[in-house]
């Protein structure tokens, strides 16, 4: 997969790191939610209107590509195969902690310590 990342959201973005698809084809309340991998960052800027694109985006941007962990969605009891051009929305997984490390991070950073 190929995701259009705004300059303003790429900066913590590195080859390898979880992302999870979301295929507006295959809506995610039914179908769910599928993942992949980053597998290279665009070291290159591009201005809208530089390319071609199937959608509009409005600000300056990077291309990530994505290592898609599988290419197809089960639907009607069948593997459908994804589909070049398909539309998706995107999160990468920047980071991974605990219910508990998220609710103390506060406490740790006026106190630098528990």
């Amino acid at each position: 997969a190929r995701l259009l990342v705004p300059s303003r959201a790429a900066g913590l973005i590195e080859e390898g790191q979880v992302v999870k698809l979301q295929y507006d084809a295959f809506p995610y309340q039914r179908f769910g939610v599928f993942s992949g991998s980053v597998s290279e960052v665009a070291t290159t800027i591009l201005i809208p209107g530089e390319i071609s694109l199937p959608t509009t985006i409005a600000e300056p941007f990077y291309i990530v590509d994505v290592k898609v962990d599988q290419q197809w969605v089960m639907a009607s009891g069948k593997k459908v195969s994804l589909k070049s051009g398909m539309l998706l929305r995107a999160d990468v997984v920047l980071e991974e902690r605990t219910i508990l490390q998220w609710l103390f991070d506060p406490i740790y950073a006026i106190t630098g310590r528990l």
